[in-house]
């Protein structure tokens, strides 16, 4: 067993906790409460492989006492402490050091663009049926990756469209995801069409010494509807690093492709897409991304 202790005295603090989907929440905790010390608990719980642990249910009091935040620790995403609250974390004689888990943590907006916006972005993702070309991986690989993808979009006025608004979105998306705001080298985009039987098995965006500036990468979704396919979800995985490299954990976050809507995670964490039915094999009913990666300045 471990215990957790604070190497602070008593102190008033406002805490900050996110949650799974980018929420977040501010109160205002002593630094000793038991709630601050549970909260601590769950995310050295979550961070245990190797020790099964019961998730605790959260209700902490907002807005002083007029609202109040619920939620599962297995929610919990982290928990930010002004002035900071220092935890030392106690193993007991002969215990194994943890595998520390990062959380995936992904933020999804719906209705990215306008009704107009979308029904001629699809109207163009048509137009464009011959210009796609089989996906590729970096590595070669066969039987990793089966969809259709269209380069010439990023050069287009819907390229143009993308990055200017994801460029607002950016800075409430660097400060939720956790991530240091850095200089945008440039912003990746890509149109991406799956039908009957596509999929593409777990990899990051970010492996190879050809996408080592890739920090974020974003996927905006879109389809006809009524839904003509089934499947297409998102897996994102949790990572923990082996050897200064990230590795994915059996744990994940599923992500369903949302029409008209648009995610972000980081680019690291590996992510899966399921494969995806689709009866009909119309190109029509596919199920279409614009996706791309966001890309910092290299360093020298």
């Amino acid at each position: 067993m471990e215990s957790i202790e604070s190497t602070t005295g008593s102190r008033d603090v406002k805490v900050q906790i996110g949650l799974e989907g980018g929420h977040q929440y501010t109160l205002s905790l002593a630094s000793n409460a038991p709630e601050l010390h549970d909260l601590f608990s769950a995310l050295v719980s979550q961070g245990r492989t190797n020790t099964p642990f019961a998730p605790k249910f959260f209700q902490l009091p907002l807005d002083g006492g007029r609202s109040a935040c619920s939620f599962s620790s297995t929610q919990l995403v982290s928990v930010i402490t002004e002035p900071p609250v220092v935890i030392e974390v106690q193993e007991a004689a002969g215990s194994q050091h943890p595998a520390w888990v990062i959380p995936s943590t992904y933020l999804q907006f719906d209705g990215f663009l306008t009704p107009d916006e979308q029904e001629q972005l699809l109207a163009y993702a048509l137009q464009q049926e011959a210009a796609f070309k089989p996906g590729t991986v970096s590595t070669n690989e066969a039987d990793y990756r089966e969809s259709k993808v269209q380069h010439d979009i990023a050069d287009s006025s819907w390229g143009k469209l993308f990055r200017e608004r994801l460029r607002v979105y950016l800075p409430q998306v660097l400060r939720r995801l956790n991530k240091a705001p850095f200089t945008i080298d440039s912003i990746e985009a890509q149109l991406t069409a799956h039908n009957e039987g596509d999929y593409f098995k777990v990899h990051n965006d970010a492996g190879g010494d050809a996408d080592m500036c890739r920090e974020v990468t974003y996927v905006y979704y879109f389809y006809q509807e009524p839904k003509q396919f089934s499947g297409g979800e998102l897996l994102l995985y949790d990572s923990t690093v082996e050897n200064n490299v990230y590795v994915r954990t059996e744990s994940c976050r599923v992500i369903e492709p949302r029409n008209n809507s648009l995610i972000f995670f980081l680019s690291f964490a590996h992510h899966e897409v399921l494969p995806i039915r689709c009866p009909s094999r119309d190109f029509s009913d596919s199920r279409f991304t614009v996706n791309g990666w966001v890309r910092r300045e290299p360093r020298p």
